[in-house]
C-alpha cells in the first residue's frame, strides 16, 4: 500500500516510523495537523508515514487522518532503522527529523522549528536541536528534558547525548553517511551521530526551546526490563569499542551501569 503526494522540494520532513501503534498515532498525527493548520506551512513541510504492515487498528487511523500526509507506505520491515531509511529516502526536505508514533509536537513548536531551520540554511549548519521532554506513560507528567545544550557534544562518546526526536538533521548529510545501520536495531541512531561527529566536518546549532514530548517507554528505554537493558548494553559497548577503543567502551560502560544502579535505588528505595 503506498500513496505519494510530490510537490516539489520541501524545507522540512517530518518522518513518523511505526508498527502496530493504535494505541498512539493518532494522537502524533493529529499533532502535526494542528501545527501545520496554525503555521499555514503546507508550502514547506511535508508528513511523511511509514508504517511496518501493522495488523491492529493502526492503517485505519493512518486512513482517517491523511489530510496533511503527503506520503505513504505500509509493507513489511526489518525493524525501526530500515523504516526510517525508507522515510529519507523519500523525503524531499532539505532537513529531515523523526517524530515517531508515540511522540507529539509542543505547541508552538513548528514555527520555532521553520524559523530555526531557515536560520541553520543560512548559516549551513547541518543539524539543529531543540529539546525534547521526556513524559510518563499514563499521566503525563514531564519527567525529564533532553536537549544537547545541557548533555553537550563532549559526552558523546560515554551515552547518545543528542535528543534525537528533536532533532534535525540535513538530508545531504544523511545520504552522504548512508542513513542508519540497519544491523543495529536499537541505538543505531546513536551510531550514526557517532558517525557524523567523528569526522568533525558538521556544525551543530543547539537550542533548549522543547519541540517533542516523547512517553518515556520507548524502544530505546533501557528501564523496561533487564533483557532490555542487555541489549542496549550490548550495542552501545560494540558501537563504542567500533568508534572509540577497548579502554573508552569499558570505561563507559561501567559509568552507565552506576547511572542504572542508581535510578533502581531511586525508584525502589527513594533513598539517592
Amino acid at each position: 500500500m503506498c500513496y505519494q503526494n510530490t510537490e516539489g522540494k520541501k524545507l522540512l520532513s517530518i518522518i513518523t516510523v511505526c508498527l502496530n501503534s493504535e494505541k498512539t498515532i493518532e494522537r502524533t498525527l493529529r499533532s502535526v495537523h494542528q501545527e501545520l493548520e496554525a503555521t499555514k506551512a503546507w508550502n514547506n513541510v511535508e508528513h511523511i508515514v511509514i508504517d511496518g504492515k501493522s495488523l491492529d487498528g493502526t492503517l485505519e487511523i493512518i486512513k482517517a487522518n491523511m489530510k496533511f500526509v503527503s506520503k505513504f507506505v505500509s509493507e513489511p520491515d526489518s525493524g525501526i532503522f530500515s523504516a526510517m531509511n525508507k522515510g529519507w529516502r523519500m523525503a524531499s526536505g532539505e532537513f529531515v527529523m523523526f517524530l515517531n508514533s508515540d511522540d507529539y509536537f509542543v505547541t508552538g513548536a513548528l514555527k520555532s522549528i521553520i524559523d530555526t531551520a531557515q536560520f541553520a540554511k543560512q548559516q549551513k549548519y547541518k543539524i539543529f536541536t531543540g529539546a525534547t521532554v521526556l513524559f510518563s506513560v499514563g499521566d503525563e507528567k514531564s519527567v525529564n528534558q533532553l536537549d544537547l545544550i545541557s548533555f553537550g557534544l563532549k559526552h558523546l562518546s560515554r551515552h547518545n547525548s543528542i535528543p534525537h526526536p528533536s532533532t534535525l538533521v540535513s538530508l545531504d548529510l544523511i545520504r552522504d553517511y548512508d542513513g542508519f545501520n540497519e544491523n543495529i536495531k536499537i541505538s543505531s541512531d546513536y551510531d550514526f551521530f557517532v558517525r557524523v561527529f567523528k569526522d568533525k566536518k558538521s556544525k551543530v546549532l543547539a537550542s533548549n526551546q522543547q519541540w517533542v514530548l516523547m512517553q518515556s517507554s520507548g524502544a530505546s528505554n533501557q528501564y523496561q526490563s533487564h533483557n532490555t537493558l542487555f541489549k542496549i548494553e550490548r550495542e552501545l559497548f560494540f558501537v563504542q569499542l567500533k568508534h572509540f577503543g577497548l579502554r573508552l567502551a569499558i570505561k563507559s560502560i561501567i559509568i552507565r551501569f552506576i547511572s542504572h544502579f542508581k535510578y533502581f535505588m531511586r525508584s525502589l528505595f527513594n533513598v539517592f
